[in-house]
């Protein structure tokens, strides 16, 4: 599974869906990310005017619009910690090619995932720290938004 599979190699699985096949302790975790400052949630009233079913046509008797909500934070600064773990890395194959795409990934998240909820979601900043670990090489980066 750690050979064939990234996410498996580099934050673990839990395989107990019908026949358990074990877990494997992936070498990345990352914290949840909290706001450097208090942030202020929105509330917008949304309509669609549109029906997906005949079902729902005949349930909403010719009228077309369905009332919903919609949450957005319009500014806000999250700091997330990330942690590798070389032991574990040696363990499920994770090398510095799947640490490379992982900082890539980080940086390019909300680039290929728009949405009305994230509007301009970007990375602000990647740091990665120095450390002792032999394969990684100890750099820092920034990365802008638009």
């Amino acid at each position: 599974m750690c050979q064939n599979f990234f996410d498996v190699r580099t934050f673990g699985a839990v395989m107990s869906t019908g026949i358990n096949c074990g877990q494997v302790r992936g070498p990345v975790q990352l914290t949840f990310a909290r706001s450097v400052e208090p942030i202020v949630a929105l509330e917008h009233s949304i309509t669609r005017m549109a029906v997906a079913t005949e079902a729902e046509a005949e349930k909403q008797q010719g009228d077309n619009r369905t009332m919903g909500r919609k949450h957005t934070v319009p500014y806000g600064v999250y700091v997330a910690h990330g942690f590798v773990s070389s032991f574990l890395a040696k363990q499920t194959g994770f090398g510095s090619d799947d640490l490379e795409l992982l900082w890539q990934a980080l940086s390019q998240m909300f680039e290929h995932d728009r949405s009305a909820a994230r509007g301009q979601m970007a990375t602000r900043g990647l740091y990665v720290l120095p450390t002792t670990v032999n394969w990684v090489t100890p750099r820092r980066t920034r990365c802008s938004s638009v």
